[in-house]
């Protein structure tokens, strides 16, 4: 599903600079000089708006399945446990940081926006 979305993301943008919510929303991705968004942009765009998550979650879920699954003893962790509960801790703050991003942009641009030289425009 993960894979699916980022190609969901890089087609679309990648092609118009709108998903189907941005086309409602009357809002666009375009490069930070306002220039048209390319594809190879797009899909950059969409890994950072999605992959750290992802990763998180599939290192999580990987280190889970090594270490056997939960311990049986709730007051000790095995070091499988704890690496996983910091992956999902270090995609939390990441999420956080960059939904809280655009507060302290002058063009309202997220963590991925800013890696990327995007940025989203109202359209006409």
């Amino acid at each position: 599903a993960s894979i699916l979305l980022i190609l969901y993301f890089g087609i679309m943008h990648g092609h118009n600079g709108q998903t189907y919510g941005k086309r409602a929303m009357k809002t666009k991705v375009v490069m930070a000089d306002g220039s048209a968004i390319d594809k190879s942009t797009a899909y950059k765009r969409a890994f950072w708006f999605l992959g750290p998550n992802y990763l998180c979650n599939i290192a999580q879920l990987s280190l889970m399945l090594v270490a056997g699954g939960p311990s049986p003893d709730p007051n000790s962790m095995n070091s499988a446990e704890i690496v996983g509960i910091a992956i999902v801790m270090i995609g939390a703050v990441y999420s956080f940081a960059n939904a809280i991003a655009p507060l302290f942009d002058s063009q309202q641009r997220a963590l991925h926006d800013r890696f990327c030289g995007t940025r989203v425009v109202l359209t006409q």
